[in-house]
């Protein structure tokens, strides 16, 4: 069957960005307001498994259904951590985890869902995991921020940013152990699809300015938070 390549921008690109906007915003804020505390609990419970269950599931689906390497499919990327780290918030409510995934799903995942690194379109078998994966880790962020009362603070921009710098050579280091094509964070080569990449360097020296991007975006999505106090 002939598959039809994805368009960035194209009117199939802007109905599911759509769509995913108003389920990101929509679902934390009808949930807080109908909910009761018990509902609210049983339902970010239930959200924690079925993201902490997606991403570690995917080295299984995407090897045997996709025909993906197991080492380009393990769940290392920004957005699976962050999902992971906001499963693990929602069962032990620990801030941290949700520090972290607020700035690592609000930056990493929304670039995601402006430029997906997608090849074909929809109905295309990585369509609907791609973006279903990346709505659940933004929502769940929202969630916990309207149902959870959980805001970043002051500190949060300081402490994620640096674990982030920590563990970019982390995740670098095992990029070059595993081997072509792992290419988590994109640190060894950029996106093949269009995006924000196209116009930075060639790798590696592509890597720099994605540091001072993911840093400038950090300190944006902050701001309104910034007299916050939890």
């Amino acid at each position: 069957m002939k598959q039809n390549a994805f368009q960035l921008f194209g009117s199939q690109h802007l109905v599911v960005l759509f769509l995913s906007l108003l389920f990101i915003y929509l679902f934390p804020i009808l949930i807080n307001k109908h909910a009761s505390i018990f509902l609210k609990n049983t339902i970010s419970k239930t959200l924690a498994i079925v993201m902490i269950l997606n991403e570690l599931s995917k080295p299984f689906y995407r090897t045997f259904f996709f025909d993906d390497l197991l080492i380009q499919s393990l769940p290392f990327h920004m957005c699976n951590l962050a999902s992971i780290l906001m499963g693990l918030y929602f069962i032990t409510k620990k801030r941290l985890l949700f520090e972290i995934s607020f700035y690592w799903a609000f930056t990493g995942g929304l670039m995601a869902l402006i430029t997906p690194d997608l090849t074909y379109a929809f109905p295309n078998k990585e369509w609907f995991p791609f973006f279903l994966g990346h709505n659940l880790a933004i929502m769940s962020v929202f969630y916990a921020m309207y149902c959870f009362n959980e805001k970043p603070d002051k500190q949060s921009f300081k402490k994620v940013t640096t674990i982030s710098l920590l563990t970019l050579p982390v995740i670098y280091f095992l990029n070059y152990s595993l081997g072509y094509p792992a290419n988590y964070w994109y640190l060894i080569s950029k996106p093949e699809a269009d995006s924000l990449a196209n116009y930075l360097p060639d790798a590696p020296f592509h890597i720099i300015p994605i540091i001072f991007i993911a840093i400038f975006l950090f300190y944006l999505i902050q701001l309104p938070f910034r007299n916050h106090k939890n």
